[in-house]
Formats: structure tokens, C-alpha cells, sequence
């Protein structure tokens, strides 16, 4: 147990600057029961189970509206702006650590903390506070029993009438260094269970702390640890670190909150609900996954689920041969990563497109815009900019609104009149530089960036802005996309077809997969592979969403190989959907193409299709 000399000395003094603010708050204090006990058993499984839990205690104090002030040695210092918040905190980290029911999901088996409540004038000094009221708080806590939680009678008059929690009165005690006794009240460990179960999701969310316009907007994941159904301690090594990775490479996606694994820790194996994981974890989105061995085969199956309605958004299974299963480890992780972040995003496009437009904030007026733009329609890019346009002027430093609006603009390059083309990719290029200016290390600030750039010609700068990308999300398949894009109308044809498997691996029912097929087409044609720019460019056709660029590459190789008929409807086909569709436009759309005999041949292709 820490002991009442680590409650800084000062904290007592009267001798303050002038400078120094005073207000009233509410102390938590918090600290293991018997940790001397517990360090002498099993020193590395107390630390881990230690670390586990503030990491826990953090995350449900920030979901209350709290701040962590101090964690010197086992114990937790934290401040709240009213006591309802500290009592909340206080009843669900008991109840979601395991403390009050005597058995934590930890390694050690044996950490339970002892908790303090006490509201009082404190003096704060840099992050620092200090005061009688932190000394009390943490008298409070050594009065505790392991798994409690003892309050100060301030503090029991102030929540008795607001929370369902039964308070037992201990009477006056004499408390170290605090010259008048002090009323103690106790929430014993088997009441805190359900005192901590009638906390409404309501009531946390008004306790919850401020936020910018856009911080307090980020989808929060929590990707529980991997379940472990194979025995063997090398497969239980692979599940850890598997996790892990998961995690780090969600966590790239900078428009995701991703907690960390420590956060996530005590729920491993827990009898709580899906809600419940996510109310204490304050998280909209939860991953589960297990990992299990029949045989000489090895079978992973992830889950990612909303955690209010515990609707299952989308799941897996991934199967592989045992041999395999250390070489595809890194490659597992990057696969499930990738699919949830686009899964992620639709839901978060869908959410934003139900809601009233009067009551849209920056980040649903970024993903509302998406959901439009993904139609792929002149209608639909005039909607997605203006809403992109009302995301920034809302919150002129959200990067991403800044990068969706030049993505948004170079869509329109591509389907607005010719004599307009240039205005938009000045402006999208404007827009992207804008985008890495505000956040250098978003993979997407950057890939906007290398497709404005390329569409300007200036490939090298282009394909530099790209690999930054991949290098900063390995997992973005927009970026492998965007660079093959590239690499088709500079010559480096192979590359561009690796590139666009790559993309389809990772994200295999993206929105924008037609234009995936499209590019990989186009490489094949380059390579005058015809049958194989045929295949891609049916499947790009097949795409609901697509526009009329697939068909002119079907038109284009049919034309060069005489299939006259085939052709003659091919170019009805591509008539309805761009009508008036001309070789001057055409010169048009690959204006930014530095493949001089590419574009030569696509033209000749549509010139013997019949198009003029």
C-alpha cells in the first residue's frame, strides 16, 4: 500500500504564491490493497495487473469527466468537477476491474484497490493539486476495504438523492495529520456490482468532459485481446501479438480513437456484455477475435460490433495450414485492419446521413459528404463539397475535411466539362498541400496530395507523396490504389498491377473497388494484354457505382480486335451513360497521361468502334 507519506508534503502548507488558483473538487484516491504482499509473490504479475488497471481507471475517469493527477507508486490521484462524477468513476472501475467481486481479470489473480472520495477546496499548481482534501481522500481510501470504496459524509449528503447506492455509516474517525475527525461512510464491495449497473448511459454522458468541435467526434475501437482456444504457450504468443498488431495498425488511421491494448486487458475473458465493455471503455466500436487450432489447420475469427445496439457490423474467418502460421502473422493483422477501417466508415457515413442537416458537426458533415460523393455523380460531388466546405469553416484545423475536399475537387476533374478542369485541380491541389500542412502524418492528407500531383503531371513528386502513404498506413488500400494509378501512365505497368491486387487484398468491398478493376484494366491494355483488360474491365462495369471510364476501355479494346458487334454495343452502352462521349473528350480525360503511345492506342481503339 502506498503509504500517507506519499501525499506530497506540500500539499498541506499554507504558504502559497498569489498566482496559485484555488476551487473546489472532488478527490478520488485510490491504491492496492496489500501490494508490498503482492510484489514479494509475484512481482512481474502485479506490475502487469497495475498497469492493466489505471490504464482501465483512465479510461473509464476521462468517459466521467475526470482528470488523473498523480500515479505515484500503486496509487491513483484523480480530480473531478463534481462528486456525482467521482462516485460514478468510482463504482465502475470497482465494478469492471474485478476489485469488489474479489477476482480481477489479471494474471496475478490478486489486485484489488482500496477507494477514497472527498470533496473539499484543493489549491492547483501546474498539473499538480494540493490541499486537505487530498490528504482526507486518502485517509479515506487506507479506511476502505479491499474492493471498497469509503466516502466523507460532504460527499455522501451530495449524491444520496441523484445515485441508487446504499452508503453504511462508520461514524467519526480520527484521520492522520487532520485535526477534526471525519463522518466516514462505506460502499461495501458486494453493493458496488449494482450501484455501478444503475448508472445510465445518460447520466455518464453529461458528465462527460469538453471537447474541440471534431475531438470528441473520433469513432472510439477497442479491439479486445485475441482469445486463445489452443493450449500450446507458442499459439497463445501468436494471439497476444496478433492483437497487438491489430491495434497498431487500426491506430494508423488517424481519424480512429484506438485504445490500447493495457485498456482493453481486464475485459479479456469477461462475463460483461458487449454494451457494457463499451460503456466502461467509453467506445462505439468493439473487435473480438479468437484463434484456434484443429489438426494441422489453424482458424482466426474476428467479429467488429457496435457497441450500443451489439449489432455485429461484419465478421471473418480467416483459415490457413499450421506451417504458415509465423510467416502470415504480420500479414493477418494488416488484412483484418484494413477491412474493418472501411467498414468503419460506412457505418459512420450511414449514421451521419439519417441525421437532421441542423444538427450536423464537423465530422458528420466529413462523413455525410462521403456518403454522397461515393455515387459517383455530378449531383453528388456538388453535395459532398459543400458539406466538406461547412466541415472546415465548422473546424478549420480537421485535416481530413481539408483532404476530402481536394479528393472531392479531383473527382471532378475527371467528369466536369473540359474547359473547368484546370480551375478544379489548381484548387484540389491547394486543398491536399493544405490537408499535410494541418497533419503531416496522415496517410490520407498525403494520398490526395499524390493524386493531385499526378494529375498535374508531375509524377515524381506524385509517386514520393504516395509511398509516404503506404509507409504511413501499410493497411490504407486507397493508397497501393492510388499509386498504381500512377504507375499505369508512367510505364510501370507490372508494378501497377501488384499494386491494385494489393489494394483489392485489403479491402476487398471498398466503394471505390470499380476503380480498382478500372486501373488494373488499363495496365493490361498498356501490356497489350487484352483478354486480361477485358476480364477487369466487365468486373469494373459489374460495379454498381461504376461511371462511364470502364466502358471506354471495353470499347477501346474491342474497336483494336474487330469485334464489330460486340463493339456496336459496347458503344450504345457507353452512349447512356455519357452521351455525346467524343475523342476529343477523351484527349481530355488523359491529359494528365505521360504515356504518349498509351493514349495513341486507346484512341485508335474508339476510333474503329465507330466513336468520332
Amino acid at each position: 500500500m502506498q503509504n500517507a507519506g506519499s501525499v506530497p508534503r506540500s500539499a498541506t502548507s499554507p504558504d502559497r504564491a498569489p498566482s496559485h488558483r484555488r476551487r473546489l473538487a472532488a478527490i478520488l484516491f485510490a491504491d492496492v490493497a496489500g501490494y508490498s504482499r503482492l510484489m514479494a509473490g509475484n512481482e512481474i504479475g502485479t506490475l502487469s495487473a497495475l498497469r492493466d488497471h489505471r490504464s482501465l481507471f483512465e479510461t473509464v475517469a476521462a468517459a466521467c469527466g475526470g482528470r488523473v493527477v498523480n500515479t505515484a507508486g500503486d496509487s491513483i490521484l484523480a480530480e473531478f468537477s463534481s462528486v456525482i462524477a467521482a462516485i460514478a468513476c468510482a463504482l465502475r472501475f470497482q465494478a469492471l476491474s474485478g476489485s469488489a467481486a474479489g477476482g480481477p481479470a489479471t494474471s496475478d489473480g490478486g489486485v484489488r484497490f482500496r477507494v477514497g472520495v472527498h470533496v473539499g477546496d484543493v489549491v492547483r499548481e501546474a498539473e499538480q493539486i494540493y490541499g486537505d482534501a487530498v490528504n482526507i481522500a486518502a485517509r479515506l481510501q487506507a479506511l476502505a476495504e479491499p474492493g471498497g470504496i469509503c466516502v466523507s459524509r460532504a460527499v455522501r449528503d451530495q449524491v444520496r438523492d441523484k445515485l441508487d447506492v446504499s452508503f453504511h455509516d462508520a461514524g467519526e474517525q480520527s484521520v492522520k495529520n487532520i485535526t477534526r475527525p471525519v463522518r466516514v461512510f462505506h460502499v461495501l464491495p458486494g453493493e458496488i456490482g449494482r450501484a455501478a449497473g444503475t448508472i445510465s448511459d445518460q447520466l455518464l454522458a453529461g458528465l462527460g468532459s469538453d471537447h474541440s468541435p471534431t475531438a470528441g467526434r473520433k469513432p472510439r475501437v477497442a479491439v479486445l485481446p485475441f482469445a486463445c482456444e489452443s493450449g500450446t504457450p507458442d499459439y497463445a504468443y501468436f494471439s497476444y501479438g496478433l492483437t497487438e498488431d491489430v491495434i497498431r495498425l487500426l491506430g494508423r488511421s488517424r481519424w480512429l480513437d484506438v485504445l490500447t491494448r493495457h485498456s482493453t486487458q481486464p475485459f479479456q475473458g469477461s462475463r460483461l456484455s458487449v454494451r457494457e465493455i463499451g460503456d466502461a471503455l467509453n467506445a462505439r466500436y468493439l473487435v473480438e477475435g479468437s484463434f484456434s487450432k484443429r489438426g494441422d489447420h489453424v482458424r482466426i475469427a474476428v467479429e467488429l460490433i457496435e457497441t450500443q445496439s451489439e449489432r455485429q457490423l461484419w465478421s471473418e474467418v480467416y483459415a490457413f495450414d499450421l506451417d504458415d502460421i509465423f510467416d502470415i502473422h504480420e500479414e493477418m493483422a494488416r488484412q483484418i485492419a484494413a477491412t474493418i477501417e472501411p467498414e468503419l466508415g460506412s457505418v459512420e457515413q450511414e449514421v451521419a446521413a439519417r441525421k437532421h442537416p441542423g444538427n450536423l458537426d464537423a465530422w458528420d458533415c466529413y462523413q455525410r459528404g462521403f456518403w454522397h460523393l461515393w455515387f459517383f455523380t455530378g449531383e453528388g460531388f456538388s453535395t459532398a463539397e459543400a458539406l466538406f466546405r461547412k466541415a472546415i469553416g465548422i473546424d478549420p484545423a480537421l485535416a481530413r475535411a481539408q483532404a476530402a475536399l481536394s479528393y472531392v475537387q479531383l473527382q471532378e476533374c475527371f467528369y466536369a466539362e473540359p474547359p473547368e478542369r484546370p480551375r478544379l485541380l489548381a484548387s484540389a491541389l491547394e486543398s491536399a498541400e493544405a490537408a499535410v500542412r494541418l497533419d503531416e502524418r496522415d496517410s490520407v492528407c498525403h494520398c490526395v496530395l499524390g493524386r493531385a500531383l499526378c494529375l498535374s503531371g508531375r509524377y515524381g513528386e506524385a509517386i514520393a507523396a504516395l509511398e509516404k502513404t503506404i509507409e504511413l498506413n501499410p493497411s490504407f488500400a486507397q493508397g497501393y490504389f492510388a499509386l498504381a494509378f500512377a504507375c499505369v501512365f508512367c510505364r510501370r505497368e507490372e508494378e501497377a498491377i501488384a499494386l491494385v491486387e494489393r489494394a483489392l487484398d485489403l479491402s476487398p468491398r471498398d466503394p471505390h473497388r470499380w476503380t480498382f478493376y478500372h486501373v488494373r484494366s488499363m495496365a493490361h491494355f498498356a501490356l497489350d494484354e487484352l483478354g486480361q483488360a477485358e476480364f477487369f474491365s466487365r468486373k469494373a462495369i459489374a460495379q454498381s457505382n461504376a461511371t462511364y471510364f470502364p466502358y471506354t476501355a471495353l470499347l477501346s479494346l474491342l474497336g483494336l480486335q474487330a469485334r464489330v458487334e460486340e463493339a456496336a454495343q459496347a458503344r450504345d452502352l457507353l452512349l447512356k451513360k455519357k452521351p455525346g462521349y467524343s475523342l476529343s473528350l477523351m484527349r481530355a480525360d488523359f491529359a494528365y497521361c505521360a504515356n504518349e503511345e498509351f493514349r495513341s492506342r486507346f484512341e485508335e481503339g474508339l476510333r474503329r468502334a465507330g466513336v468520332e
